[in-house]
C-alpha cells in the first residue's frame, strides 16, 4: 500500500487545517505555483547575476555543448553556476565582492521572503504575516541563489508541456528539499505526495499538471511537473547520474547560460512591433574578467527583420561635454510605426534614429534628439496635443501644466521641482530635441578621477568603425543611478504615485553600490538579416536606468508582479 511521503504533516508545527479556499484551489492555483518556481529561478538570478547586454573579451569560451537543451522542443533553458562557486572564481572577483556586501544580502533576503510567499499571497490572498507555509520555501530559494542549478521547460507541437529543475546539493540539503517541497505542495493542492522507490516522492492529482515528481539522484535533486508523460524529467535524471558535470564543464567561462524561444511559448506573447510568426529565440551568456561583468547575447528571428542602417546623423554641435552618458540607435522606424502608442499620436512618419546624452549636474541633464525632415510640423502637433489634452489629464492625474515655449515650436512641463521636461524643434525644423531642463545648481561628478571618460569624438569613431551597428550606449553608471533615482522620484510625484521609500532595501542597495560601479559600454549589431548580437562590458551587468528599474520591481507590493510605481490593476 502506498505511503505518504514522511514530511512534517504528522507532527508539524504548522496548522493541519488550512482555510477551505486553499484546499479547493483549482487548476490555475497549481499552475500558478509551478509558474512561480520558474519565476523564482528567473527573478533570483536576475537579482544576483543582474545579467544585461555586454561585450565579451576576445577568446571567451563559447557555451559548452554539454549545457545545451535536452530536447528540440525546449522553450526555456537556464544554467546557473551558483553564488558559492562564483566566490572562488577569479573571473568573478569584483562581482562577488558586490554580492557579499551587507546591503546586497539584506536585499537578497527581502526578495527571497517575498518570493516564498508569492504562491499563497497572490493566489489565496494571504498576507506575508499570516502565511507560515512560505517558511517551507525560503531555505529552498536560498539554495537556488547559492548552488548550481538547471531549469528547462519543454513544449511539444501537441501542446504537451513539461518543466524540470535540478539543483546540486549535499545529502542534508537534499533531505530538506524532499520534506519542505512536499509540505508546500500539500498546502496548495490538499494532496500529500507518495514516497517512491527511487529516493523521492510523487504527487498525482486531478488538475493539470497532474504529475509532480522529486528524485534525489547522486549530488542532485531533480523536480519535474508534467501531464503524465515525463521525458524531460527522466532525461535530466539520466544526465545527472552519468557524471559529475552534467550541464557543462567546470572549466567553462560562463557563470550563466540562458535560452528562451518566444515563438514556441503558448500563448504567444503580444508584441505590437513584432509579428507573432517572427518572434525570436534569445540566447544569453554571462561571465567576467575579474573586474568586469561581460555579457554576450544573440536574438535570432525566424525571418529577416526590417532594419534600415542609414548613415548616422548625430547632432554634434548640440552635444556639450563632459558627458556621463551617450546613446545612439538607428533602424527603429519600422518598429515605431508598428507600435500602437506612436500611431495614436497621428503626427506623421516616425524617425529612424534617436540620440540620447547626459550632462554633468545635479540633477543630471538628459537630452534626446531625433533627425526628421518634418520635425517642425510634428512638434507643433505634439505641442497642440499637450496643451489641449495633456493639461486636462494633468488636472485630474498629475502635477503642473504644459506651456508653450516662447518664440519656439515646442512645449515645456512647468510646476515640477528641479526639472522641466520639454520638447522643441531646432535646425530650421529638421531636428527634434527633448529632455530635462534643470533649475538646480551644478554638482561634482565624483567618478571623474577614477573612471575613464571617452570623448565624443572617440565615440563617434566607434560608431563609424562598425558598419552594422544598430545601437551604441556608453555611461558612467554611478552618476546615472543617481540621476535616474532623482528623476524617477519627481516623475512618481508628478503622476501622483508614492515615491520609492528612501529607506527601502532596494534604494539603500543602490546608494551603496553606485560608487563601486564604473563604465558600461553596450553594442548591438545586425550580424545577419535575421539576427541581432548584443555585447556589454560593465561592472555589474546592468546600466543605471536598468538598476533603478530592478529596484522598482523588487519593491513592488505584489512582487514578482508589477512595479512599485505601476502596481498591477
Amino acid at each position: 500500500m502506498d505511503k505518504p511521503f514522511p514530511g512534517l504533516h504528522k507532527n508539524a508545527a504548522f496548522p493541519a487545517e488550512l482555510p477551505r479556499r486553499v484546499r479547493l484551489l483549482q487548476r490555475e492555483v497549481l499552475t500558478s505555483s509551478i509558474a512561480h518556481i520558474g519565476i523564482t529561478v528567473l527573478a533570483v538570478l536576475a537579482f544576483i547575476s543582474v545579467a544585461g547586454c555586454g561585450k565579451p573579451k576576445s577568446g571567451s569560451a563559447p557555451a559548452s555543448p554539454a549545457a545545451s537543451a535536452l530536447f528540440p522542443d525546449t522553450v526555456i533553458r537556464i544554467h546557473w553556476l551558483g553564488k558559492d562557486r562564483l566566490g572562488i572564481e577569479a573571473s568573478a572577483y569584483y562581482f562577488s565582492r558586490i554580492l557579499n556586501l551587507p546591503e546586497t544580502k539584506t536585499l537578497q533576503l527581502q526578495t527571497i521572503v517575498k518570493l516564498s510567499s508569492a504562491p499563497w499571497r497572490l493566489v489565496a490572498g494571504e498576507s506575508e504575516r499570516t502565511n507560515r507555509n512560505s517558511l517551507f520555501l525560503q531555505p529552498l530559494l536560498n539554495d537556488i541563489v547559492r548552488q548550481e542549478c538547471y531549469f528547462e521547460v519543454l513544449q511539444s507541437p501537441g501542446q504537451h508541456r513539461e518543466l524540470a529543475f535540478a539543483i546540486r546539493l549535499d545529502d542534508s540539503r537534499a533531505g530538506l528539499w524532499q520534506t519542505n517541497l512536499a509540505n508546500a505542495l500539500h498546502s496548495l493542492t490538499g494532496v500529500w505526495p507518495i514516497a517512491s522507490h527511487d529516493n523521492g516522492w510523487t504527487l498525482r492529482w486531478q488538475r493539470k499538471p497532474g504529475l509532480i515528481e522529486l528524485v534525489h539522484a547522486g549530488d542532485w535533486v531533480v523536480v519535474g511537473a508534467s501531464d503524465g508523460n515525463s521525458p524531460l524529467f527522466h532525461g535530466i535524471i539520466d544526465k545527472v547520474s552519468a557524471g559529475p558535470n552534467p550541464f557543462g564543464s567546470r572549466t567553462s567561462a560562463d557563470w550563466l547560460q540562458a535560452d528562451i524561444d518566444l515563438r514556441r511559448l503558448s500563448p504567444v506573447p503580444a508584441i505590437d512591433w513584432i509579428s507573432s510568426n517572427n518572434l525570436p529565440r534569445i540566447s544569453l551568456t554571462l561571465n567576467g574578467d575579474g573586474g568586469h561583468v561581460i555579457t554576450h547575447g544573440e536574438v535570432i528571428f525566424p525571418e529577416p527583420i526590417a532594419i534600415q542602417l542609414e548613415p548616422w546623423s548625430i547632432p554634434t554641435k548640440r552635444i556639450a561635454e563632459p558627458l556621463v552618458s551617450f546613446t545612439a540607435i538607428r533602424g527603429i522606424k519600422p518598429a515605431l510605426e508598428s507600435w500602437k502608442p506612436w500611431n495614436d499620436l497621428h503626427i506623421g512618419p516616425a524617425p529612424n534614429q534617436l540620440c540620447f546624452w547626459g550632462l554633468d549636474g545635479i540633477p543630471l541633464q538628459m537630452l534626446m534628439a531625433a533627425p526628421e525632415p518634418d520635425a517642425g510640423k510634428q512638434v507643433l502637433a505634439v505641442t497642440d496635443a499637450l496643451l489641449r489634452n495633456g493639461n486636462l489629464w494633468l488636472t485630474n492625474h498629475g502635477v503642473g501644466q504644459f506651456e508653450a515655449i516662447p518664440e519656439s515650436k515646442g512645449a515645456i512641463w512647468m510646476g515640477l521641482p528641479s526639472i522641466s521636461p520639454f520638447i522643441r524643434s531646432v535646425d530650421d525644423g529638421r531636428m527634434v530635441i527633448c529632455g530635462l531642463d534643470t533649475h538646480g545648481g551644478q554638482g561634482t561628478n565624483t567618478q571623474n578621477g577614477i573612471n575613464y571618460r571617452p570623448t565624443l569624438a572617440s565615440m563617434l569613431e566607434d560608431l563609424s568603425a562598425q558598419t552594422n551597428l544598430v545601437c551604441y550606449d556608453w555611461e558612467l553608471t554611478a552618476p546615472r543611478i543617481e540621476s535616474c533615482l532623482f528623476d524617477g522620484q519627481i516623475l512618481r510625484m508628478a503622476l501622483r504615485h508614492p515615491p520609492l521609500p528612501m529607506d527601502s532595501a532596494s534604494v539603500n542597495w543602490l546608494r551603496t553600490v553606485k560608487d563601486r560601479l564604473g563604465n558600461s559600454t553596450t553594442r548591438i549589431a545586425l550580424t545577419r538579416p535575421n539576427q541581432l548580437t548584443f555585447d556589454r562590458t560593465s561592472t555589474i551587468g546592468l546600466t543605471g536606468a536598468e538598476l533603478n528599474l530592478l529596484a522598482d520591481w523588487l519593491e513592488s507590493t505584489q512582487f514578482p508582479r508589477g512595479l512599485y510605481s505601476l502596481p498591477p490593476q
